[in-house]
């Protein structure tokens, strides 16, 4: 297991690496192939999706069971218009997403 922490006065370049600058986390790593095995993170920071269309805010979590599972809390304003609260769980079964997944969005 790696604990990945932003480093203080990091300037990241393009669209991910200054997404990622603003997260904090754990990450799982298999050690025969290296490949990451689980991702578990939280927004340290607010971040923006796109122009202006989506605010990732700060406490936003998300845990990545790969390839199993794909679970996200998060909390975001569209537009800075609307707020959303996210509750979503995805599992998969040959890659594809499972027929028990469970979704849930209020704003």
């Amino acid at each position: 297991m790696l604990q990945a922490t932003p480093h203080a006065g990091y300037h990241a370049h393009g669209k991910f690496g200054k997404m990622f600058s603003k997260v904090e986390g754990k990450l799982w790593v298999d050690k025969q192939d290296f490949g990451w095995i689980k991702v578990d993170g939280e927004v340290t920071q607010s971040f923006s999706m796109g122009i202006f269309v989506a605010r990732v805010l700060r406490g936003s979590h998300i845990a990545v069971w790969v390839p199993k599972r794909l679970e996200m809390r998060a909390s975001a304003k569209i537009l800075f218009l609307k707020s959303l609260d996210i509750a979503r769980i995805l599992t998969y079964s040959d890659y594809r997403p499972a027929t028990d997944g469970s979704y849930s969005v209020s704003g």
